[in-house]
C-alpha cells in the first residue's frame, strides 16, 4: 500500500476555463432524446418531462428531475468529468449507497442504474439514476422550526450516523479509504477522492494525513510566492503525525441540512443524500463534522455534543488530536486548490475568484495558527 505518493505537474488542478468548458459539455448531453433513450433502455419507461433542480443543489455535479409518463419520478445525478474523479467517484458513491441501503434502515435512494465510464454511458457521461424520494430539505425548513424541533430533527440525523457506525466492516482494522475498487466490493478499500489526485487507501489515519500534506507541499513548491511560510511547519507536522489505535467506521461526512430531506408535517427524515464523501475513517471525523454544522442547524456545539452522547455516536472520548490533524489536512487541501491554475490570471476578473483567494488567505492563517500555536 503506497504511503509516500509521488506527484507530477499533471496532478495540478485544471484551469477555470477547462472546468467551465467541461461543465458546458456535460449539460449538452442532457436532451429529451437522450433521456428518453435512457429511461426506455434501462427501465422500459417513457419520458414525459425533465428539469434541472435548483442550482443550489448539484452545482458541481448537476442534478435533474425526470418524470415518466407513468408519473414515476427519478433523480439523475451527473458526474462532473473532472480529471480527479473519472470512474472512481461514481463507483465509490454507488457502493456506499448500496451498502447503507442494504445494511441499515437509513432512507437512501435506490440506485437504479449508473455509468462510471462516459465512453460506455447511454448519455455519454457518468451518471447515477435514482428513485426520487419525497421531502423538503432541512435547509428550507430550519428557519421556521422551534428549538425543540431542531433538536429532534438533529437527533434523527445522529441516529443515522449511529446506524452507519454499526455496519460491520470487512476491511482491515484502521485502514482508511473508500469503496471505490469494484462495484459491489465492500471488502477492499480504494483511494480517498476529493478535489485533488486520489490518494490511498491508507494503512492508518497518520498515513492519510501525511499523504495529503505532502501533496499540498508539492503544490506550494510548484507555485512560487504563495504560502512558502507554511512549508517548514507542514513538513514538521508530517514527521510527527502519529496516533493511537483508532476506531474506524463508515462515515458520511456531509450531513449538512441540504443533504437531509424530511417530511414537513412529521419532521421524520425521508432521505439522506449525497454520499460522494463517504469513507471508512476514524469516527471522530463524523463527530467533528457534525459540530461544524451546528450553526447551520441553528444549535450550539454543546447541544450537538450532548445529542451525540445520547445517540451513542461518541465511541469513547473524542481524540482531539485527530480532530486537529483533520483540520490541518482540510486546510492543506484548500491550499492545493488556491495554488492551482484555477486562479492564475483571473484575480481581477471575477468577484468569486477574489472571494476564493481571500478564503485561501484565511486557510493559510488558520493553518499557521494550528501549526504554530505560539503565533495565535
Amino acid at each position: 500500500m503506497k504511503t509516500k505518493p509521488e506527484f507530477a505537474v499533471s496532478d495540478l488542478h485544471p484551469s477555470l476555463e477547462e472546468q467551465e468548458a467541461q461543465l458546458h459539455k456535460l449539460h449538452s448531453h442532457i436532451t429529451s432524446t437522450a433521456l428518453q433513450t435512457l429511461l426506455r433502455e434501462k427501465l422500459g419507461l417513457s419520458l414525459a418531462s425533465f428539469a434541472r433542480l435548483d442550482k443550489s443543489r448539484g452545482v458541481v455535479n448537476p442534478i435533474y428531475l425526470l418524470t415518466a409518463t407513468s408519473g414515476r419520478q427519478f433523480v439523475l445525478r451527473l458526474r462532473n468529468p473532472h480529471k480527479y474523479w473519472r470512474g472512481i467517484r461514481t463507483i465509490a458513491e454507488v457502493n456506499a449507497m448500496r451498502l447503507v441501503r442494504g445494511s441499515t434502515t437509513i432512507p437512501v435512494p435506490a440506485v437504479l442504474d449508473f455509468a462510471s465510464d462516459e465512453a460506455a454511458s447511454a448519455i455519454d457521461c457518468e451518471y447515477i439514476l435514482m428513485d426520487h424520494l419525497p421531502g423538503a430539505t432541512l435547509t428550507d425548513l430550519i428557519p421556521d422550526l422551534t428549538h425543540a424541533q431542531r433538536l429532534s430533527v438533529l437527533g434523527e440525523v445522529l441516529a443515522c450516523i449511529k446506524k452507519l457506525q454499526d455496519i460491520p466492516l470487512e476491511t482491515t482494522a484502521e485502514q482508511v479509504g473508500t469503496f471505490s475498487v469494484q462495484p459491489g466490493d465492500y471488502k477492499s478499500l480504494g483511494p480517498i477522492i476529493h478535489d485533488g489526485p486520489s490518494l490511498g487507501p491508507f494503512r492508518n489515519f497518520a498515513d492519510y494525513c501525511a499523504a495529503n500534506v505532502q501533496h499540498a507541499l508539492f503544490c506550494i513548491h510548484n507555485v512560487p510566492d504563495r504560502f512558502e511560510h507554511l512549508v517548514s511547519p507542514l513538513q514538521e507536522f508530517v514527521q510527527r503525525a502519529k496516533f493511537g489505535h483508532t476506531k474506524n467506521v463508515l462515515c458520511h461526512l456531509d450531513f449538512n441540512p441540504g443533504n437531509v430531506l424530511v417530511d414537513p408535517a412529521t419532521l421524520q427524515v425521508t432521505a439522506v443524500l449525497d454520499w460522494e464523501h463517504a469513507r471508512v475513517c476514524p469516527w471522530e471525523l463524523e463527530f467533528y463534522a457534525a459540530q461544524k454544522y451546528a450553526c447551520a442547524y441553528q444549535l450550539s456545539e454543546k447541544h450537538v455534543e450532548q445529542l451525540c452522547g445520547q445517540a451513542g455516536v461518541m465511541l469513547g472520548p473524542p481524540d482531539k488530536e485527530i480532530g486537529r490533524a483533520n483540520e490541518i489536512v482540510d486546510c492543506a487541501n484548500g491550499l492545493h486548490f488556491f495554488c492551482a491554475t484555477w486562479y492564475q490570471h483571473r484575480e481581477k476578473k471575477e468577484d468569486r475568484v477574489m472571494s476564493s483567494l481571500r478564503d485561501g488567505a484565511a486557510a493559510s492563517e488558520k493553518l499557521c495558527k494550528m501549526l504554530l500555536p505560539s503565533n495565535s
